[in-house]
């Protein structure tokens, strides 16, 4: 049975391991041993797979950590810090998905605050434009900012707990110490 599961597991995120692959490295034939090498490692991987709702990001560790050792064998450093990777055009469905039930916790926060969080994170303002606009140095926008992030965050844990991958960005959410009743 296990055998089956690795291969829907193969058949759902192949294709996209293949797409992420040809826009990392350039070469064709390092694509496909690189594939070759993910696939192997999934397959022997498998098994310490405790979370199945986790599944994507646990591939996709495997796949940025395979390409990563790929470019290190070759003495040249990878550019996947900052890049997207195949899973985050999920992520973004999910946030859209998450935004209405964040109003209302961004809403709660003093109003100055609330307005920052909003322009910054849900507008995508720049700081620095913001920080002109309003008259205030950058680096003290940025510390207010980040102050309205912590306090965002404290209101929304009360809640709400947020499943979160290796970089912080969320992948679900679920009902925390206290229920809020936003599903």
């Amino acid at each position: 049975q296990q055998q089956q599961w690795q291969s829907l597991v193969w058949q759902q995120y192949g294709q996209k391991l293949q797409t992420m692959l040809r826009s990392k490295v350039n070469n064709p034939a390092d694509d496909e041993d690189l594939l070759q090498e993910i696939l192997l490692k999934t397959y022997q991987q498998l098994g310490s797979l405790k979370d199945a709702s986790k599944l994507k990001p646990w591939l996709t560790s495997i796949a940025r950590n395979t390409v990563i050792d790929f470019y290190r064998q070759r003495g040249r450093q990878p550019a996947l810090e900052h890049e997207a990777l195949w899973y985050e055009e999920d992520q973004q469905d999910l946030l859209a998905a998450m935004s209405d039930c964040v109003a209302p916790f961004i809403d709660a926060l003093p109003q100055d605050t609330a307005a920052l969080i909003k322009a910054v994170d849900l507008q995508g303002q720049l700081q620095k434009d913001l920080a002109k606009q309003q008259g205030l140095s950058y680096s003290g926008l940025k510390s207010r900012v980040q102050r309205g992030r912590k306090q965002l965050r404290t209101l929304f844990e009360g809640c709400c707990q947020l499943e979160l991958d290796h970089r912080g960005q969320p992948m679900g959410c679920g009902d925390g110490p206290t229920s809020c009743g936003c599903d």
